[in-house]
């Protein structure tokens, strides 16, 4: 469900996202040689698991993912600018505090009943971009101290 969209502007937003975002932490993955894909795959599962957990089946759309990686980019440059939109304000602040934004705007929206966004599908990328870079970062400082002896 990840590939599909509901309108052509929640794709579009959905795509300019993931092409912001993508080669930035493909290239920073590589050098280390750990693979972007399963960010990609993880997150969407993610996403979707926690959506279904709330009995709602219908999720669509990119967003687990991109807000998966927004997650892991958050957390390795926390302080590189990253914009977003949000309804129709643009927004424009470091990265660690965007992420902190949309996970409290995802959490209070998960509650709404009436809202047709896929809040927990959000939540669910969002923590597994934070789970997939501290994998990563334990990974790393490993190899360092290894390499140290």
């Amino acid at each position: 469900s990840s590939i599909s969209h509901s309108s052509s502007t929640h794709l579009l937003m959905n795509l300019i996202a993931y092409l912001s975002l993508g080669p930035t932490l493909q290239q920073t993955l590589q050098i280390s040689g750990w693979p972007f894909w399963p960010v990609v795959v993880g997150a969407s599962l993610a996403g979707s698991c926690l959506n279904v957990m709330k009995g709602d089946a219908g999720c669509m759309g990119l967003s687990a993912v991109t807000l998966g990686m927004m997650a892991l980019q958050a957390n390795i440059f926390p302080e590189k600018g990253l914009g977003m939109i949000l309804d129709v304000i643009p927004i424009q602040a470091r990265a660690k505090t965007s992420l902190k934004v949309l996970l409290v705007v995802s959490v209070i929206g998960a509650f709404n009943q009436k809202s047709q966004v896929a809040h927990l599908a959000h939540i669910g990328g969002i923590l597994f971009g934070i789970a997939y870079y501290q994998v990563w970062l334990r990974r790393s400082l490993l190899q360092r101290s290894l390499h140290k002896l």
